[in-house]
Formats: C-alpha cells, structure tokens, sequence
C-alpha cells in the first residue's frame, strides 16, 4: 500500500510516498571514503595501513557498485559490492519537506510483529494476560494518513 512498506523480522516504515525516496543506497567506494575520514582523522597507524592495502585490491568496478554488510576476509572495511549481504542505505536529503514545521511528521518507524491466535492463546496461557495489541489494532492502510503532507 502507498506509505507504508513492512520489511523483514517487522520492520514497519510510514513515508510520504509523494516525495523522493526517503533513503538511497550507499556504494561501497562512498563507505570507503567515510573509513579512509574517520582513520585519517584519528591518525590511526594501526588500522590505516590495513584499510590502504583492502582499499588497493579492490576492483573498480566493485568499489563503484552498491554497498552492502559482510565480508570475511577484510580486516577493516567488512563490506563488499558484490550484492552479498544486507544493502547499505542512507537518508535521502531530498525526501524531506524543510517547509513544514520541526513538528510535522515526515517518517515514522517501528517494529509491527503480527502474532497468530494461537501465539496469542499460548501467551495469555503462559502470562496470565492478553499479549500488547495495540500496534495490531491500527489499520495499516491508515498509517500513510499521519504523515504531514504540504496542501
């Protein structure tokens, strides 16, 4: 539904679907250069040669292609561009509305857990209570609404 994406293990996001994207994908050379920052900054003599070194052997083209977590045989930079792992996003500067008050809802995230009758059965049985319903009770396609949209 426009508005609202559940991802994986629960993960419940509300956007404003009429504006960009609210995140873009990371490549890898981009989370290199935060690395190669952050240990050039700290004047870290112990890891930085490392990073240097992983840095050198990576292809091009990988470094050019979209970030994402893992890699077993880096010391320091434990991603990798080869689509392996989970994506590496960030927030896209352009998604949000700087018209609207600090106050305005932009973006809303939280964990939505749908839990069956008999989860909910064994959970009363065990606890002596109804589980939290609450985040079941509200309607999905109703969240959308709460974002703040410019008329």
């Amino acid at each position: 539904m426009s508005g609202v994406s559940l991802y994986g293990d629960g993960n419940l996001i509300v956007f404003n679907s009429d504006r960009p994207d609210f995140w873009l994908p990371l490549t890898l050379k981009e989370i290199a250069d935060m690395y190669l920052e952050y240990y050039t900054l700290k004047k870290d003599e112990f890891l930085l040669p490392y990073l240097l070194k992983e840095l050198d052997e990576i292809p091009v083209e990988e470094l050019n292609s979209p970030a994402f977590i893992g890699h077993d045989e880096r010391v320091v930079l434990r991603f990798n561009g080869k689509g392996e792992g989970l994506q590496m996003m960030r927030f896209n500067p352009d998604y949000w509305d700087r018209s609207l008050p600090p106050s305005a809802i932009q973006f809303l995230t939280f964990g939505y857990h749908e839990v069956s009758q008999k989860e909910k059965d064994e959970y009363f049985e065990n606890n002596g209570r109804p589980i939290l319903e609450i985040i079941q009770s509200i309607k999905l396609e109703d969240l959308a609404g709460l974002i703040m949209k410019k008329k």
